[in-house]
């Protein structure tokens, strides 16, 4: 009995490629946003109210500059001298549950506490929405090279006509 060669056959689709390229870094720009509203959402609870002004001010922007994103978390607008002051002040007092440090804490704790993970799986779920493999889009948020790879066929074991 004589065995043939053992043969796979694939192609990488090269339309997917040009498709997941051109969207990872806006998944992950907007996934880094999302992680930015949340941030915001804990340091609101934790800024000092005495008129509302503080925490009314606070937003998460998102500026993007070719396939580079900046996602900014802040307070104060105008009065930004006076939100530095309270935010870097150990000694104010604050009614509980407000604090010093209302959004370096939340930020600080949201970074030792699973943002990467967050990160891509929020990347993750909006290439999904577009139809991209969620195990690839992990990989290379994990900084592994991979591609969209598309097995086409499979050839079985040619057992030279036994």
């Amino acid at each position: 009995m004589s065995r043939g060669p053992l043969t796979l056959q694939f192609s990488i689709d090269s339309s997917r490629w040009a498709k997941w390229i051109k969207l990872f870094p806006d998944a992950v720009g907007h996934a880094l946003y999302e992680e930015g509203q949340d941030i915001l959402a804990a340091s609101q609870k934790l800024v000092p109210v005495r008129t509302g002004a503080l925490r009314n001010s606070g937003q998460v922007v998102m500026e993007q500059q070719g396939d580079t994103y900046q996602v900014v978390i802040g307070y104060g607008g105008p009065a930004i001298g006076y939100a530095v002051k309270v935010h870097e002040d150990p000694n104010a007092r604050h009614a509980p549950p407000t604090q010093w440090k209302f959004l370096e804490g939340p930020l600080l704790y949201a970074a030792s506490h699973g943002m990467d993970a967050r990160i891509a799986s929020r990347a993750r779920a909006i290439l999904n929405g577009f139809g991209i493999n969620a195990s690839n889009a992990q990989a290379v948020a994990a900084g592994e090279d991979s591609a969209p790879m598309v097995v086409e066929s499979r050839d079985s074991l040619d057992l030279g006509g036994a």
